[in-house]
């Protein structure tokens, strides 16, 4: 139970975290070339991608799409 606790509270951290970098607290991140045309979605994929704050977001892949979801208990 505790593991949990300290899992849920990472994520929250890590989303809280998402959202003071991008200003937005639901994404829709698109992998390939055509998702590189826009700028600010490429910026917030690198941010995506770093370690610490991908451990942190619960990711969903649908094909190509990557749909980062918040927490509902916030």
């Amino acid at each position: 139970m505790r593991k949990q606790e300290e899992k849920e509270e990472s994520v929250k951290q890590g989303w809280t975290e998402m959202e003071r970098l991008t200003g937005k607290t639901r994404f829709l991140i698109l992998a390939g070339p055509r998702a590189m045309a826009n700028r600010k979605q490429r910026a917030i994929l690198k941010i995506v991608q770093k370690q610490e704050v991908r451990s942190k977001l619960p990711i969903f892949n649908f094909g190509l799409a990557q749909f980062i979801q918040p927490p509902y208990n916030m």
